[in-house]
């Protein structure tokens, strides 16, 4: 039986070699085809877009840069702001009331998806109210914002923060009238 097997098996293996007569050995170089340097190109790849806990790194190293409590309160949302295709952050600071926070609102930080670096900081605005609306409409290539400024005495209603090439602003002023409200995405409900 088992030399029937070895028979078998080797008639076997002939027979495939005569159909694949490349089988496991090598092609003749000289009928490969060639390219210029002998290397092909690796096609470019799309930049990966940074990750949430790449934010909260970012968000860690810049409240130890501005000597911020270690212990800070934050909620943040990801939005594309400049159209790169990559979710930029905002970053609600919510607590401790007095460093982040006081009677008008909290700080709004704002940072940029920045592959393969994680995310840079762009601006910090405050006193900001949630929820608030990031607009349609772009100004030096990055979505404004609709904040309220209610309960203060000289500035009540809304206003809108446009991007300055650098930052939004430090603080929101100008209020717009309710009919002039830009449309765009609500965050932080």
């Amino acid at each position: 039986m088992y030399a029937h097997f070895q028979y078998g098996f080797f008639t076997l293996f002939v027979l495939l070699s005569l159909f694949f007569p490349g089988g496991c050995g090598t092609r003749d170089p000289d009928t490969l085809p060639r390219r210029a340097h002998g290397l092909m190109p690796m096609p470019a790849l799309a930049p990966q877009e940074p990750g949430d806990a790449d934010l909260e790194q970012a968000l860690r190293h810049h409240v130890r840069k501005t000597r911020g409590p270690g212990h800070s309160g934050y909620q943040f949302t990801r939005i594309d702001l400049n159209g790169d295709g990559m979710r930029d952050a905002l970053v609600h600071m919510r607590t401790p009331f007095g460093h982040w926070c006081g009677s008008y609102g909290c700080a709004l930080l704002v940072f940029r998806a920045d592959p393969p670096h994680g995310f840079t900081w762009i601006s910090t605005t405050t006193p900001v109210q949630t929820p608030f609306i990031v607009a349609d409409q772009t100004t030096h290539g990055w979505r404004n914002f609709v904040v309220r400024m209610d309960g203060r005495w000289d500035l009540s209603g809304s206003a809108v923060l446009k991007y300055d090439g650098r930052g939004y602003p430090e603080t929101p002023r100008n209020p717009v009238p309710e009919n002039g409200i830009l449309r765009g995405t609500k965050v932080f409900p």
